[in-house]
């Protein structure tokens, strides 16, 4: 029986002491407007994804087949991100940016992600088998303090892993993702005897992970699981039958609904083994290093101290259900290639968050007493280094940084803001006043390890949004580049033919700058057409045969990206179109 093991988790009452609601919350909420509110879109998801949201909002594109200026969403199955955007553009008042309005569903998501690893971490600290060890004499954590302090630990820990920041704060399908994901671990969390609410917990995160794009990730975490289930029932006393008819029914009725919704198969394999040269291992286990940093650590040691759990016959669920989600999660962006591999690593962020808590009642002083130090010294250089790099663009000094700054981003005209200062200020004394909090000599909460990699994690990302934000939405927006391209767009101009662009391209030339860009067909004229310089070499003949000219090449500020403008050159006002294959051969970049 899982009870009789002896358990590496000795604590006190005294140390499992919860986190205040209002503080963790609000740490939540921090995170989640800090990359969410005030900036542009940013290239390429993240901007591709408002595009399609706009096409729907405004009618322009049928819901189950989104189409931007004749490009087709891809994947085709990554339907909920653009439906949500659409839904709140309808809702929003017209007061609310709408750039703005697209980001308030995700960030809701991101919220209930928090909630969704909170709740599951709790129900598996809860178990007989993860309880810590009883003392003779009473006195040691009781099991409902002691699941809030280790569900507190595992918020905490994602909160500050370093591959959340980006994707987490995109309103793109891999956020939806991660909602999908931390549904289904909290479905498979669930203790006995909740049926109901495990079969609905299964079906709305299959029904997220479907229409997300993240079938096969789901699937395989879910065979997978149930089959570790099955495993089980040749020696649990109590029949776990039942659970698996839950969990198998859920997921089989969602996938046969979906199939009949979609005309296209969401069920295809995206992922193909690419690890086959030693330095393509190298850049993997780098990724896996920054990726999952600080949770991968204490993950391990969770691993190493509570190995007698896992390494048996029936393994103890509460250590062994995050590690099946990890294991499976690490080996499929193994067999993933270009950014699939990040993002696919992204969804067992919260599995190795809650493996971490579980390592919380097991550490020693001495390796949490360095695990502060490490995190205090490496947030506090990052945040430093955040203050010099915004004082040399405002001031010049030092030189070296401006220089770099100068070099990265030609062009760039620093621009002042109280209200940025103000706020990164206020985060500034926020961080210092935690780092006096967790050196005193009087904290024994549980969860106290992880309060400044959490906190340190945030404050980066509040002085990253706020102080570098205008160089931030500089290199990473379209819109340095629509103001470079605005002067040679006449004002009057009635069409615009796309040739190559990818999703990203059209949707902010169609919604930001407001150009009438169309797909090119036949039977209708334009005056310009505008062409990704990375295509150049193809459509350039066919254009100049067909009588078109090259206007105007105009670069990207601080990449190689440009695109290139051809005005018709006989006596009429428009030239007749080409046919836009890039699509159909592939070369479309999203």
């Amino acid at each position: 029986m899982n009870t009789k093991l002896p358990t590496p988790a000795i604590v006190t009452q005294a140390a499992v002491r919860t986190l205040p609601r209002m503080w963790l919350w609000l740490l939540c909420l921090v995170y989640t407007c800090a990359g969410f509110v005030g900036r542009h879109p940013w290239k390429n998801e993240d901007m591709a994804a408002y595009g399609y949201m706009q096409a729907l909002a405004q009618g322009h594109t049928p819901w189950l087949k989104p189409v931007l200026v004749g490009l087709p969403l891809e994947p085709a199955a990554q339907l909920l991100p653009v439906w949500l955007g659409a839904i709140a553009l309808h809702m929003s008042p017209s007061w609310i940016d709408p750039e703005m309005a697209v980001r308030l569903p995700f960030m809701l998501l991101l919220l209930l992600c928090f909630a969704c690893v909170w709740r599951a971490t709790y129900y598996l600290a809860q178990r007989n088998e993860a309880q810590p060890v009883p003392f003779a004499f009473g006195g040691e954590a009781r099991p409902i303090a002691y699941a809030r302090a280790i569900a507190d630990g595992s918020v905490l820990a994602l909160i500050a892993c370093f591959g959340l920041v980006q994707f987490s704060h995109e309103t793109s399908a891999t956020l939806v993702q991660l909602f999908g994901a931390s549904l289904l671990f909290l479905a498979f969390a669930q203790p006995p005897g909740h049926a109901l609410r495990t079969w609905l917990l299964t079906a709305l995160a299959f029904f997220v992970l479907i229409f997300s794009g993240a079938f096969a990730w789901g699937y395989v975490v879910w065979a997978l699981t149930i089959v570790g289930l099955a495993r089980s029932m040749l020696t649990h006393k109590k029949p776990l039958l039942g659970t698996i008819a839950v969990y198998a029914s859920a997921g089989l009725l969602v996938s046969v609904i979906a199939r009949g919704l979609l005309d296209q198969p969401f069920w295809q394999w995206p992922y193909q083994w690419e690890l086959h040269q030693a330095s393509q291992w190298l850049s993997f286990f780098k990724l896996l290093i920054w990726f999952g940093w600080p949770a991968w650590p204490l993950a391990c040691w969770a691993i190493y101290r509570w190995r007698a759990h896992i390494f048996k016959r029936q393994p103890s669920y509460h250590v062994f259900l995050p590690l099946c989600f990890i294991v499976v999660t690490v080996v499929l962006a193994a067999s993933s290639g270009g950014s699939g591999r990040d993002r696919t690593l992204f969804l067992s962020l919260p599995m190795a968050a809650t493996l971490a808590a579980f390592a919380l009642p097991t550490m020693r002083r001495s390796v949490s007493s360095l695990i502060d130090w490490f995190t205090m010294l490496f947030f506090t250089i990052s945040g430093v280094a955040i203050w010099v790099i915004w004082t040399a663009t405002q001031t010049g000094f030092p030189a070296k940084p401006a220089a770099n700054v100068a070099k990265l981003a030609p062009d760039y005209v620093p621009v002042f803001s109280l209200l940025s200062l103000v706020l990164a200020l206020l985060a500034t004394l926020v961080w210092l006043a935690v780092v006096v909090w967790r050196t005193g000599r009087h904290q024994a909460a549980l969860w106290k390890s992880l309060v400044l990699p959490a906190g340190g994690a945030t404050w980066c990302v509040i002085l990253a949004m706020t102080l570098w934000l205008p160089m931030l939405d500089y290199g990473r927006s379209f819109a340095p580049q629509i103001e470079k391209i605005r002067p040679h767009i006449p004002a009057d101009v009635q069409c615009i033919w796309a040739y190559g662009l990818n999703a990203a391209q059209r949707a902010a030339f169609s919604t930001q700058a407001q150009w009438p860009l169309q797909a090119p067909s036949e039977g209708s004229n334009c005056e310009l057409s505008m062409v990704d310089a990375v295509q150049l070499k193809h459509y350039e003949p066919l254009l100049k045969a067909a009588g078109w000219t090259q206007l105007k090449r105009i670069e990207r500020p601080t990449s190689d990206e440009a695109i290139v403008l051809f005005t018709y050159r006989h006596g009429a006002n428009s030239g007749p179109a080409l046919m836009d294959v890039s699509h159909l051969r592939g070369r479309s970049r999203h």
